[in-house]
């Protein structure tokens, strides 16, 4: 794992960790080098995508869960 506060591929050294919380440094500059950037609302797209296929996985889950147990009720049953 890479220490962001020190990281020499990023040319970083960010021991108060201002790079990371204030995008904007206070003289108008980025506080990321200029290759690397954070898009907030393409990474909400993408979770949300994520999201919605895990949504779908637990729905079909419990729909395999309650099938199972409803085997296993009229197995014991019998």
């Amino acid at each position: 794992m890479n220490d962001l506060e020190n990281d020499d591929q990023l040319g970083l050294d960010d021991r108060r960790g201002d790079v990371w919380r204030y995008p904007v440094k206070n003289d108008g500059t980025d506080s990321l080098p200029g290759h690397l950037h954070f898009d907030v609302g393409e990474f909400v797209a993408r979770l949300d995508a994520l999201l919605d296929i895990m949504q779908g996985l637990a729905l079909m889950l419990d729909d395999l869960f309650e099938g199972a147990c409803e085997a296993l009720a009229e197995a014991q049953y019998e």
